[in-house]
C-alpha cells in the first residue's frame, strides 16, 4: 500500500470513530428515560418473563435485511482489498 492509501484510511477511520462518539448523547438520554420507566413498574409485567417488548413502528429484522446487511460487509471488504 501507498502512504497515500494509509493516510486516507487512517483519516476515514478516525472520521467515523468521531461521528460515533458524537451520536452517543441521544442514546444516553433513551436510555436513562428507559431506566426510569423500568424502576416504575410493578410485578412481573415487566420482567424478561413476558418476553420481548418490541416497540410500535420497529420490526424485528427479516432474511432480505439481514442478507443485504451481509452483503454490504462483504462490498466494504472487496472496496478496500481492491482499492
Amino acid at each position: 500500500m501507498t502512504t497515500a492509501k494509509i493516510v486516507t484510511l487512517l483519516a476515514f477511520g478516525l472520521l467515523l470513530c468521531a461521528m460515533l462518539l458524537l451520536s452517543d448523547s441521544p442514546a444516553q438520554a433513551q436510555s436513562i428515560a428507559k431506566d426510569q420507566e423500568i424502576a416504575q413498574r410493578r410485578g412481573i409485567s415487566g420482567s424478561l418473563a413476558s418476553g420481548p417488548e418490541v416497540p410500535e413502528g420497529q420490526q424485528p429484522v427479516n432474511k432480505t435485511q439481514a442478507m443485504i446487511g451481509i452483503g454490504s460487509v462483504l462490498v466494504m471488504i472487496a472496496v478496500v482489498k481492491f482499492w
